[in-house]
């Protein structure tokens, strides 16, 4: 009989093609089958397979005893750990615990690795159906992501070490500080810390120090001054010293040693081994006061510090032996000034003794011994600190300190060029507060400021830190842990001892070791605040698909940014001694950075507001920012702190030497050739300090370089030698001015001299002469003209007794002293006395331009006041214009006869006004007419005359005032002057107005063309002869009243002028007044001078001697200049003007500077002034000066602004998720215990986007040392550590490159992972995956992608991944099967597992258990349900979470399929069969009389008929039956 045969040699079910064409060997559908695909006899056997048994929790084993999970408990996450033989699971236990459990598999148990309570707030904050697909071991490291929340971390073994059982929280186990203090042990061999695990302790992200190290700057002056010995001598009385190593002996070998006690930041105690030196007080007076009148000093003078400096030149020097049990030791070391209290019994060996040194009793200035070299003499030292982990991880730095520099006493050395001022005068540097505390402000209100935060509980060290301004490399000072005292050390400071403990002192420039420059750039790490795909690769931890920035909830940012003087130390500059400050004249903009829990920062927040700049009068001041926020903070943030922006590039000081007038009435600077670079052509000088004094010039200043000349200029060279003074006397007849036409007054351009004068006073051969000068004065007046340049002196052609002398230009207003101002004639005569002295100049180098170069500049107000030499006196000035000034003010008496009552302005002015109000027309025009005989009538513009126009100090009412619109017309009202008060003077200031201010039209076309009230000014030229009186109304010039027997002098610092009416007001309705406020005597100007000093307080007062209508009673006021016959050649001081260069460039970058600790969040806009920040980026010496350079040498170290950076977000910052990018972390080596897994430096490129069109990253997997990102819609390979070139062919060669993660390839083929992570599962070089979206599960392996699912399973594939709502894949080491479980949306779809196997190339089975979780390890197949651990392969089989589910195999028989056949008979080969157990007819033999469970047929089908073989009879080796039809159809 023919028969169909069936072996199962394939192996596989195929459900894609038609019944017809499936081949022999293959099968239409399975359930819990295995087949035999080997090459072993049994090959295509069908096998049913073994079930799970769980191990875990097991009652009969004692890891399992003391946990139940609870029938909702879930298991979200397992990795195996092959080189240890165990794996670990974490198991979210519904709402009491989550836990992470590690199987130790050779020793078959269960160790609780952490417990996480949930009444202790949430550590690990596992979720519910969230499987954790990013999951990695390192060492004994374990690091997971949940897309969730933070990324975390654990260290197995100290989380072993803190969890004793599965019901006790985990406790934080730091093997140090449990090591030093032992808990006591509840559980052997577990940590019983009172620190619960918290979720801090386990992210990968670690938290850096929020505040700089506390640092106290020890200097000269606190080595100065432990105190004074009173009355004690160092003889023995008889006229003998002691000698080195002996005793003092004549008080019993103890002296008597005062100690001074304040409120010093340093705290000394005298200690044996001291060594102290003693300088003998030459007058009591010199060092301090007696305030008992016992003959001794009580309290020390304020300069104390400073004259008793550390010298070398000390009397006795002494080591101390012994103190006293009852001394006050320890009492704080304070400033000059304060009294001094307490004695200690000091013992003390003489170890030198001057043999000068005085015999009698006496008072002793004591210093301490100080070390021989200064630290960090030449640096600009920084220092921070920062946290190491239990793990090794590194974190951040803290914020720096300023700079660890104390200025010195300002001294300007010329000769050196160097400003000793700024080196560093430091001998010990005291570093605290670094072993943080929280701490709370303490006060009515507002409560709970948080000013501190606590030290991590998980840190075990800190490395102290060190940084120079001009270095990017930080180094480590020491490295100190609980084991060292410097830990637990006492701040010494109280306030400080508050914030925290620790304290470190560093009195060598000794470092211990440099860091990685990167670590400078970590101002945070940019650890993903959560993420979806997490990998390792070449050691370093790699992300994928994550969120980052923080929400700012769209709040506007608001700062206040200001200014003030620095609170507290350093707040004032003491005796030049340089102070840390702001450094004047430039730009800042302030931004705010706010923090997250775990450090990670914002880009600088700021706005068009916070933005200040800092005037040069603060550069005399210690200067500090104030900042303030004002706007609500982003509800994640827990700290702020400040940045500071200023781009300006480098600036100079540089120290004046000499100064020379220059032949363009300018001014050369010479400077020390050693500053050379510092200054260029084109550049901008600043000056800053006076020559010779110590007054700073914080007027606002800026002098453009306008040459440079490496070698003096010939002009300076040029050295003027007098060929004598000639005297024009009357009295002897010598009249060297003889021609009384041709003489050297205002506007002549040559005179004539007498040539018996000049012949016999050795001028005989001037006219042979060339290169010569010539000056005027008057020695009995003190009077100088300006030097005027000589062109020519040829005798009279006309008259050989004289010689006619041409000067280049014209006299000025400085010669008019010359005339005799007593004289009546009517032509001009020369004053008796006058002096002719002419000089030649020769040109000659001098040894004082050797080693100099020079600068020439504009000569102002601010060189002459501060650069050019002189007495501060008019004596030593030259006049340069005179002018008579009346003096008008309201109550003087003046004849108005037309006005009642007119007898003075006042009155007059109102009764003007009250005759203009009853309309008399006639009288009250007659009254205006009067008022010319006060102002001027406007018919000449000579000042001289009684109807002219009048200069005077101006105390005078007025009508109004002349104001403005935008368009430039009159306007009937406004303006800001006042009158004047106090009679015309106030205090330092003085009015000065000029009235009868003549037009050339005199109307109201005049006043809106705008020549009105132009006084001076060639643009009206009835005024313009006024030019020199108004060009000195101006700021810089200097005046003295003529009769002032003083002649004091005064400098005008500040001009604002006033265009007023006298009486008449613009606007008036009065017909015939439409015009009379343009008349010359209603116009009036007014300059109200502010002048550097008072006017009549203790001096002469120019009022009593000036009328206000008679010239004859008018006071002269006298411009000057200084001589311009002395320059700066003789003047070499050792206290020089000091010029700062203005930087050449704005470096336009966008960088701020950290310029404040993190403040909590809870101070947010508290403080009603703000925080002042401790920034400074200057040495301030209170005379004007400013440097940030080391001795302000050229190439010398500099201030920098702060080494921490940060810069403002280009485009929108806000919080966002990168589906597309990957960001790595530093490595990991366990030999050195390098732990870099927490860094991820944004400032150096650790991120790399893949093509957005492949979608968002999923999953993360290592395969041959690179890196496969499988994203939604691609796959693809990115090189790690080496990159990809591409050969013309399109082959690909490989080249290293130190580029973490190099090209990124995709795989060939348009697959994904869709959005099912959890369906990946790996095996050797093979990956395995699902792409619900495209229906299809993938193979990758060597060979690239393969679509798996077109095995025959590609139409269920496709039909049925969309219906699920999560995949789960595992790889099934011990039988060779990638399996992948389905759970389906809908209840109705039965969930389960289809097997893929390599060997038979397709899919075998369906299987019935469904896992939450699976994985291998050890060759070992495991499962999770309920969260509780199921091994595979072992038990019962087909019993899957105690459920059983028979086998099945769907079996096609399709040989020729267009016959019609008739299928009788069906038998197999294999095991038991099923027996159904005969209950009918019972009796002895039958083969059925007992059920037995095995092989059935439930169906067969046929395109014709049904049929069944309920039971299988053994017959030939063989199970045979006959086919019976469902309803006798066969």
């Amino acid at each position: 009989m023919p028969e169909i045969k069936r072996v199962f040699s394939a192996g596989k079910m195929n459900k894609d093609l038609d019944e017809r064409l499936v081949p022999n060997g293959e099968y239409r559908d399975a359930l819990n089958i295995r087949v035999n695909t080997s090459d072993a006899s049994d090959v295509g056997a069908i096998n049913n397979i073994l079930g799970n048994t769980k191990i875990f929790p097991d009652l009969s084993k004692p890891s399992g005893s003391s946990i139940t999970f609870d029938s909702n408990a879930q298991c979200v996450a397992a990795v195996s750990d092959e080189k240890n033989n165990c794996f670990y699971w974490f198991v979210q236990n519904s709402g009491t615990s989550d836990l992470i459990i590690k199987y130790d598999i050779l020793n078959e148990t269960a160790i609780p690795i952490v417990v996480d309570d949930f009444s202790q707030g949430g550590t690990l904050k596992f979720q519910r159906n969230n499987i954790i697909t990013g999951i990695n071991i390192i060492d004994d490291l374990l690091f997971w992501t949940d897309n969730y929340s933070e990324p975390k971390k654990i260290n197995v073994e100290n989380c072993r070490l803190g969890t004793p059982n599965f019901t006790r929280h985990t406790r934080l186990h730091n093997p140090i500080l449990d090591n030093l203090y032992p808990p006591a042990h509840t559980f052997s061999g577990y940590s019983e810390s009172t620190e619960h695990l918290k979720e801090e302790h386990i992210t990968v992200i670690k938290r850096a120090p929020k505040q700089a190290p506390y640092m106290e700057l020890v200097s000269d002056e606190l080595y100065n001054l432990p105190g004074i010995i009173k009355n004690y001598r160092f003889s023995d009385g008889a006229g003998t010293l002691w000698s080195p190593g002996n005793y003092p002996n004549a008080t019993g070998g103890v002296i008597n040693f005062a100690i001074l006690n304040s409120g010093s930041q340093r705290q000394y105690n005298i200690t044996p081994g001291e060594t102290i030196i003693l300088l003998k007080s030459v007058e009591t007076n010199e060092i301090g006061y007696d305030t008992d009148s016992d003959g001794l000093i009580d309290q020390l003078n304020q300069n104390f510090n400073q004259e008793y400096s550390y010298s070398n030149d000390y009397d006795i020097r002494l080591k101390i032996t012994s103190v006293s049990d009852n001394s006050p030791l320890g009492q704080s070391h304070p400033p000059a000034g304060s009294p001094l209290t307490g004695l200690a019994d000091v013992h003390a060996e003489i170890l030198s003794i001057n043999p000068n040194t005085t015999l009698d009793f006496s008072t002793w200035v004591v210093n301490f011994e100080q070390p021989a070299d200064t630290l960090f003499e030449e640096k600009f030292a920084r220092f921070a600190y920062r946290y190491k982990y239990i793990d090794s991880e590194y974190s951040p730095f803290s914020p720096f300190t300023r700079v660890a520099f104390n200025a010195s006493v300002y001294s300007q050395d010329t000769t050196s060029g160097y400003n000793l001022g700024m080196r560093n005068n430091l001998r010990e540097i005291i570093l605290a507060g670094f072993v943080s505390k929280e701490y709370k402000f303490v006060g009515s209100l507002p409560p709970d400021r948080i000013l501190s935060e606590k030290i991590p509980h998980d840190v075990i060290g800190i490395d102290l830190l060190y940084k120079e301004s001009n270095s990017p490399a930080v180094y480590i000072v020491d490295s100190i842990s609980p084991y060292n005292t410097e830990w637990f050390a006492t701040p010494t400071n109280p306030l400080i001892a508050l914030y925290g403990g620790g304290e470190y002192s560093i009195t060598s420039d000794t470092i211990y070791k440099i860091i990685e420059e990167n670590q400078l750039l970590r101002s945070f790490d940019s650890v993903p605040k959560k993420a979806l795909a997490q990998e390792t690769v070449g050691n370093r931890i790699v992300y994928a698909n994550y969120e980052q920035n923080m929400d700012l909830d769209n709040s506007p940012i608001d700062l206040d940014f200001s200014y003030n003087q620095r609170n507290g130390f350093n707040s004032y500059v003491v005796d030049e001694v340089g102070a840390p400050s702001i450094k004047s004249i430039r730009n800042y903009q302030l931004g705010i950075v706010y923090e997250d829990k775990y450090g990670r920062q914002t880009p600088v927040l700021t706005n068009k507001d916070a933005v200040l700049k800092v005037p040069i009068t603060q550069s005399t001041t210690p200067t500090a920012f104030r900042a303030k926020i004002n706007s609500t903070p982003p509800v994640e943030a827990q700290t702020y702190k400040f940045y500071i922006k200023e781009t300006s590039s480098e600036y100079y000081n540089l120290s004046l030497a000499r100064w020379y007038n220059a032949s363009d009435d300018n001014i050369w600077l010479s400077f020390n050739s050693s500053d050379r670079n510092k200054v260029d052509e084109e550049d901008y000088l600043y000056l800053k300090k006076g020559h010779g004094t110590d007054n700073a010039v914080v007027i606002s200043n800026k002098y453009k370089v306008l040459a440079i000349a490496n070698e003096a200029p010939d002009f300076i060279k040029t050295n003027r030698k007098s060929l004598g003074k000639l005297e024009h006397s009357t009295a002897n007849n010598d009249l060297l001015f003889n021609e009384y036409t041709f003489l050297p007054i205002k506007g002549k351009t040559n005179f004539r001299v007498n040539t018996t004068v000049i012949e016999s006073s050795g001028y005989a051969d001037i006219a042979e002469k060339s290169n010569l000068e010539m000056i005027l004065s008057n020695p009995s007046s003190s009077d100088f003209s300006d030097r005027y340049e000589i062109t020519n002196v040829v005798k009279d052609s006309l008259n050989p007794s004289g010689y006619i002398i041409t000067i280049q230009g014209a006299f000025g207003s400085d010669v008019n002293f010359i005339e005799d101002s007593t004289s009546t004639a009517s032509l001009p005569v020369i004053e008796n006395g006058i002096v002719l002295e002419i000089t030649e100049g020769i040109i000659k180098n001098k040894p004082e331009f050797d080693g100099k170069f020079f600068v020439k500049i504009n000569k102002d107000f601010n060189i002459t006041n501060y650069i050019l030499p002189f007495s501060g006196n008019a004596d030593d000035m030259a006049i340069t214009h005179q002018e008579p000034l009346l003096y008008h003010h309201p109550f003087i008496s003046v004849d108005l006869p037309s006005v009642t009552g007119g007898n003075n302005w006042t009155t007059a002015l109102f009764n003007m006004n009250s005759m203009a109000g009853r309309g008399q027309n006639y009288s009250l025009q007659m009254a205006y007419d009067d008022a010319e005989v006060y102002f001027g009538d406007g018919t000449t513009s000579d000042t001289t005359l009684p109807n002219g126009p009048k200069w005077f100090i101006d105390a005078t009412p007025h009508e109004g005032e002349a104001v403005y619109d935008s368009n430039g017309d009159l306007i009937t009202s406004g303006g800001s002057y006042s009158p004047g008060t106090n009679n015309g003077i106030n205090g330092n200031q003085i009015d000065i107005s000029y009235s009868g201010i003549i037009t050339p039209g005199n109307n109201f076309t005049d006043m809106q063309n705008g020549l009105g009230w132009l006084v001076g000014e060639s643009a009206n030229s009835e005024t313009d002869h006024e030019v020199t009186m108004v060009s000195n109304l101006s700021v810089g010039k200097q005046f003295y009243f003529a009769d002032d027997i003083d002649k004091t002098l005064y400098t005008i610092v500040n001009v604002n002028t006033y265009e007023l009416y006298n009486y008449v007001n613009y606007g008036s309705n009065l017909p015939f007044l439409q015009t009379a406020y343009s008349y010359p005597r209603n116009k009036r100007k007014t300059w109200r001078l502010t002048l550097d000093k008072q006017i009549g307080l203790q001096s002469y007062d120019p009022r009593s001697a000036a009328s206000p209508v008679s010239a004859t009673n008018a006071v002269a006021i006298n411009f000057v200049e200084n001589l311009d016959s002395r320059d700066g050649s003789e003047v070499l001081t050792k206290n020089p003007a000091v010029f700062e260069t203005k930087p050449k460039r704005n470096d336009g970058l966008d960088i701020y500077h950290e310029a404040s600790i993190s403040y909590d969040i809870t101070l947010h806009g508290w403080q009603q002034l703000g925080q002042e920040l401790n920034f400074s980026n200057c040495f301030t010496f209170g005379n004007g000066v400013e440097s940030d350079r080391i001795r302000d040498d050229f190439n010398a170290a500099t201030i920098d602004n702060g080494p921490k950076v940060s810069t403002v977000f280009e485009g929108e910052y806000q919080k966002e998720t990168v589906s597309n990018r990957l960001t790595y972390s530093g490595i990991y080596n366990s030999k050195n215990s390098f732990n870099r897994t927490n860094e991820f430096i944004s400032a150096e490129k650790i991120t790399k986007d893949l093509n957005p069109e492949y979608g968002s990253i999923q999953k993360l997997h290592t395969r041959n040392s690179d890196l496969v990102a499988l994203c939604e819609d691609k796959v693809v390979r990115i090189y790690a550590n080496k990159d990809a070139l591409f050969n013309a062919d399109g082959n690909v060669n490989l080249t290293a490159t130190n580029k973490v993660l190099g090209q990124a390839i995709p795989f060939a083929g348009d697959y994904g992972i869709s959005t099912d992570p959890s369906s990946f599962a790996s095996d050797n070089y093979r990956v395995y995956f699902t792409d619900k979206q495209r229906g299809a599960v993938l193979r990758l392996s060597m060979d690239g992608l393969t679509p798996i699912s077109e095995y025959g399973m590609s139409d269920y594939f496709k039909d049925n991944l969309k219906l699920t709502n999560r995949l789960i894949g595992s790889f099934d080491d011990k039988n060779d099967e990638y399996n992948v479980s389905f759970l389906f949306k809908d209840p109705a779809n039965i969930n389960n597992t289809v097997s893929f196997d390599e060997k038979a190339k397709g899919w075998v089975s369906f299987k019935s258990f469904v896992p939450e979780v699976a994985f291998s390890s050890s060759s070992n197949y495991y499962s999770f349900d309920k969260g509780n651990l199921y091994q595979h392969d072992i038990g019962f089989y087909n019993n899957f979470y105690n459920d059983f589910t028979n086998s099945t195999v769907n079996v096609l028989f399709n040989e020729v399929p267009s016959s019609v056949k008739t299928f009788k008979t069906l038998n197999y080969e294999g095991s038991q069969a099923k027996v159904v157990e005969e209950t009918t007819d019972v009796r002895s033999g039958y083969y059925n009389l007992n059920q037995k469970q095995g092989w059935h047929v439930s169906s067969i089908n046929t395109d014709q008929d049904e049929g069944q073989v309920a039971e299988f009879i053994k017959k030939e080796g063989k199970w045979f039956n006959y086919i019976k039809g469902i309803n006798n159809i066969i």
